[in-house]
């Protein structure tokens, strides 16, 4: 498997991992409207970026989970335990 210069292989795997979603699929996990999801994402509350100059928003999970977690929390990612 090949991977970029100096990075660590976790990161390297983590990357390839990451999940983007549509405006739609973001509005769905949000309950919201489509609308509101692209209100706040021009107002720069929600984070997205573009693949291209007019191509669609592309929102991670990152980004969504940092509009749900109020400004000043501390916020840990809590993962499943593994099976054994």
């Amino acid at each position: 498997m090949l991977k970029p210069f100096g990075a660590k292989i976790e990161n390297f795997v983590r990357l390839k991992r990451m999940r983007y979603f549509t405006v739609t699929e973001a509005a769905d996990l949000l309950h919201m409207h489509p609308e509101v999801v692209r209100r706040l994402i021009a107002r720069q509350e929600l984070g997205a970026f573009r693949k291209g100059p007019r191509g669609r928003f592309l929102i991670t999970q990152k980004h969504i989970d940092a509009f749900l977690v109020p400004a000043g929390a501390d916020y840990k990612v809590r993962t499943r335990a593994k099976a054994i």
